[in-house]
């Protein structure tokens, strides 16, 4: 009898050891996979806006294709908390984290309640009807394109009665009288670079923010524009834009 005891012991012992050298194995291994699939370290060479290369908007891409981002309600949120969870660094993390927060605040700049706090009010173009917190993105936008200086954007725009803001149905008259040869589209055509081309994309049914495309990775789904208005680079998903006007 104390032969099986000891037997069955034994063997239950055999057992375990090996169970628990598959769990530790299984473990390390589960670590170098995940190690393996950000073995590159991701920085940009240049935070400044104005000075940012292709290469930098490729990064940023790469950076946000490891995050795990979801949209709920219209609002951008970030379920990382870090950039060493995927081996990126602190500054693109918190650059691209400050950019979610201030394209939420553009969607929502009153009602913002995320997980990704909130910056100081946003600024949206006004419907033509109604004060906004700033009325001259159209401008910014245009002067962005390269064609006109953004003053005399502003003295068009208010000519025409659209210091309030400009309705979304003017949209074509006020780019076309810069740009004839502009190509409109109602979705982003290209990936790449966008060349600052025009773009409009609705923040409310009345009101809407116009900026300028950068790049756009048709891979992941996100446009990387410039708001020169408040001098950022920001990300926003293809799907959300509405129409896009290229200067070519």
């Amino acid at each position: 009898m104390k032969s099986i005891r000891k037997s069955n012991l034994f063997t239950t012992t055999v057992v375990m050891l090996f169970f628990f050298s598959i769990i530790g194995f299984w473990g390390c291994e589960k670590e170098s996979i995940f190690e393996s699939q950000y073995t590159e370290y991701l920085d940009l060479e240049t935070y400044e806006m104005s000075k940012m290369s292709v290469k930098d908007m490729e990064t940023y891409v790469q950076a946000l294709q490891r995050l795990n981002i979801d949209k709920k309600n219209g609002l951008y949120r970030i379920k990382q908390t870090s950039g060493a969870q995927v081996n990126i660094s602190e500054e693109l993390f918190k650059y691209i984290t400050k950019g979610f927060k201030r394209t939420n605040e553009i969607f929502a700049p009153k009602t913002v309640n995320n997980l990704i706090p909130r910056l100081k009010s946003g600024s949206t173009e006004g419907d033509g009807t109604q004060p906004s917190d700033s009325t001259h993105c159209v401008a910014y936008s245009l002067a962005g394109m390269g064609g006109v200086s953004l003053n005399n954007a502003i003295a068009y725009l208010d000519s025409l009665g659209y210091s309030n803001g400009v309705p979304p149905s003017a949209l074509d008259s006020v780019v076309y009288h810069f740009y004839p040869n502009a190509r409109k589209s109602n979705s982003v055509t290209q990936g790449g670079s966008l060349n600052n081309a025009f773009i409009w994309y609705p923040t409310s049914d009345t009101t809407g923010h116009a900026v300028n495309g950068m790049f756009y990775d048709s891979n992941s789904g996100y446009v990387l524009y410039n708001d020169y208005q408040n001098n950022q680079m920001l990300p926003i998903q293809a799907d959300s834009i509405s129409t896009i006007y290229y200067p070519y």
